[in-house]
């Protein structure tokens, strides 16, 4: 009879041991699945990856919806697929309303901080654009991508024509200058610098939304 007691008694202490072990895994994979951030869908459904940069978080791909902006945003070329890799170029009236809720086309000051994270910006194009996609005269030209932000060249579109598919990148900003034109950032296929400059906003460009600050508790 003791035998059987002490039997019983490691069947006992062997299940506690197997139901502590299942507690454990579960409750971490819990924490571990509170921990991961929710990544942004816009309004058509299409999820972006996301990268922390310093103190900012960026999405490190190029918005592609067009449910607000119908009309007033293109893919280069007029191609579905150079959607899928480049994203679509807004005009700025679209670019400051697409970026999914939580999330804000981003100011003149947060290009200033992105670039002076990443360098400054004499060598921050080149650690911020991609290592793929980018030519100058069928010479491939890739970045560092050093940051994981990905940048690629998905030109511009105004008046009618579309240019400088794989040579050039153009980002609006949500900063307008003093009198009319608006902030942007040019990166360019020969350069590893980030060209700060304004333009009108009827040309239709790439935007890379930021996580809107005063949207977290």
């Amino acid at each position: 009879m003791g035998k059987s007691k002490k039997t019983l008694f490691l069947i006992l202490a062997l299940l506690f041991l197997l139901v502590l072990i299942y507690y454990i895994f579960n409750v971490s994979s819990i924490f571990e699945l509170g921990e991961k951030e929710i990544l942004p869908v816009d309004a058509e459904g299409n999820i972006y990856e996301t990268v922390e940069i310093g103190d900012q978080v960026w999405f490190a791909e190029n918005l592609r919806t067009s449910e607000h902006s119908e009309g007033e945003s293109w893919c280069y070329n007029d191609e579905d697929e150079n959607c899928e890799i480049y994203g679509r170029l807004y005009n700025w009236e679209a670019a400051r309303v697409d970026c999914p809720t939580g999330w804000l086309l981003p100011s003149d000051e947060d290009w200033q901080e992105l670039e002076e994270y990443a360098g400054g910006e004499e060598v921050a194009g080149a650690n911020l654009k991609s290592t793929d996609f980018w030519q100058s005269k069928d010479e491939a030209l890739g970045g560092l991508d050093g940051y994981d932000f990905s940048v690629l060249p998905g030109g511009q579109y105004v008046d009618g024509y579309f240019y400088d598919l794989d040579k050039s990148s153009f980002f609006w900003t949500s900063t307008e200058q003093d009198v009319g034109p608006v902030w942007s950032r040019t990166f360019l296929s020969r350069s590893d610098e980030i060209i700060r400059s304004t333009f009108s906003t009827e040309h239709a460009f790439s935007v890379r939304c930021i996580k809107d600050d005063s949207s977290v508790e």
